[in-house]
């Protein structure tokens, strides 16, 4: 990046003015059709207020720099060192493997009965999933990191 910023100097402005202009050639009526299909779905009300807040770059630059206040880097710092942390102990206790395998088991028990579509968890997902955690244990790490992330969200929520 810094031979190409030392060969234009507005490498940096030229490479969002031509993302921002790919965004809406080739994606921002893709968008904007997620977001109304997808209406009462978390995904799509996110979508829909991504959209409605910002149009441009500009707006995603102002918004960054009303709320970026040293409150928020000093969190932002101490949260990335803590994922750090965690995928480093979560590689080095061996969880990607067992995470791995309790998923492929889980999502093979429930697609062996009917559940091919696991994002609408009720009826036979529900059923399947149920029935496998009564004989299958959530892995520790699974666990351990689930509680962490809710510790996190809570921590946001709060501050």
């Amino acid at each position: 990046m810094e031979a190409c910023k030392a060969a234009n100097a507005d490498f940096v402005q030229d490479t969002i003015d031509a993302a921002e202009s790919a965004y809406k050639e080739n994606f921002e009526d893709k968008a904007a059709a997620f977001a109304k299909s997808s209406k009462g779905s978390l995904l799509g009300d996110l979508a829909s207020m991504a959209l409605d807040r910002f149009s441009s770059a500009d707006d995603i630059q102002d918004f960054i720099e009303e709320h970026l206040t040293e409150g928020v880097k000093s969190d932002a710092s101490a949260a990335a060192a803590e994922a750090q942390a965690l995928a480093k102990g979560w590689c080095d206790d061996g969880c990607t493997s067992s995470t791995a395998r309790f998923l492929e088991g889980i999502f093979g028990h429930m697609n062996g009965g009917g559940c091919d579509d696991a994002s609408e968890y009720c009826g036979e997902c529900q059923s399947r999933a149920a029935s496998y955690f009564a004989r299958n244990q959530l892995p520790c790490c699974i666990e351990k990191d689930v509680r962490r992330g809710i510790e996190a969200y809570d921590y946001v929520i709060a501050n």
